[in-house]
């Protein structure tokens, strides 16, 4: 199986290379600017969690998405979190988390199914540490043992040291989801996860039946700082550096809603709209409708 992998450079999207089903990265001799001849990338960690939507658990599955960022903020085995709405005819009261070693390999963290409950954050984070960090100390979060030896000796977080090219970003799905999916880049240095777990919520709440995959994909050093990356599917439909600042979210849908469902009725994200280009002149009016993408 061949994936095509993206880079971001000002705004432009060219591929890099083609990614084989044991998780390296070929690069293409056509940009061998962004990669050398002989070097190759591992796709490392990803966390996925799928979710009900029936159950409406999508918050929770953001909350524990954030938690898991956050605490492993530093990691660089944590590639990104993606999150996987199950409609029907999948089973409902599904609530499932996977850490992805690369294509084939995944370890099962948590199956509400076999568990019988949600997890708590600190005992994912736990099972999350155990497959990409192991020595990492968890706190007040870690297990009593854990704890009970960091009172006589600091465990260090030997953490594997992993090769990143400058504004790379890999758009792949290990869950075997389908397009169209959604993914958010953001700067880690700036704490931007909050921000963009908010727009992955209103969009996913606003697009439940339209997406099949949000992914939290946070860009740490030696990446360029300042990065706010918005794909859908293959097109990056928002850079922060290109376009200046962050998108409202109004303008965030009607982006997708053009691209996935124009003809989906986005209430009164429209409405304001539309009030507007009643007050305008017919020129004005037109000009209007191009810019916010009313027909």
């Amino acid at each position: 199986m061949r994936i095509t992998c993206v880079s971001v450079m000002g705004g432009a999207i060219a591929t890099v290379g083609v990614l084989s089903t044991d998780g390296f990265l070929t690069p293409n001799p056509a940009n061998s600017v962004m990669l050398s001849r002989n070097r190759q990338s591992r796709l490392m960690d990803q966390v996925t969690i799928e979710y009900c939507t029936g159950c409406r658990w999508g918050l929770r599955s953001f909350w524990l998405a954030q938690e898991l960022l956050t605490t492993f903020q530093d990691e660089a085995a944590l590639e990104a979190v993606t999150l996987i709405p199950c409609r029907p005819p999948m089973p409902g009261g599904m609530f499932f988390v996977q850490c992805w070693k690369d294509k084939r390999n995944a370890e099962v963290l948590w199956d509400r199914f076999e568990e019988g409950s949600f997890p708590d954050s600190k005992e994912l984070k736990q099972l999350l540490r155990d497959e990409i960090s192991p020595k990492k100390f968890l706190g007040h979060s870690d297990t009593k043992d854990r704890q009970e030896s960091q009172e006589s000796a600091l465990i260090q977080d030997d953490s594997k040291s992993i090769e990143r090219g400058d504004q790379i970003i890999t758009q792949v799905s290990l869950s075997g989801t389908k397009t169209p999916s959604l993914s958010i880049t953001y700067c880690t240095g700036c704490r931007w996860l909050y921000r963009a777990a908010y727009f992955g919520l209103e969009v996913l709440t606003t697009f439940d039946q339209e997406l099949n995959s949000f992914s939290l994909i946070p860009s740490r050093p030696p990446n360029k700082g300042g990065q706010f990356i918005i794909i859908l599917d293959d097109e990056v439909i928002w850079d922060r550096e290109r376009e200046g600042g962050f998108p409202e979210v109004s303008q965030l849908k009607r982006m997708i809603r053009d691209r996935l469902a124009p003809g989906k009725d986005l209430g009164h994200i429209d409405e304001k709209v539309e009030a507007l280009v009643d007050e305008m002149d017919d020129d004005e009016s037109e000009e209007a409708r191009r810019f916010f993408g009313v027909a």
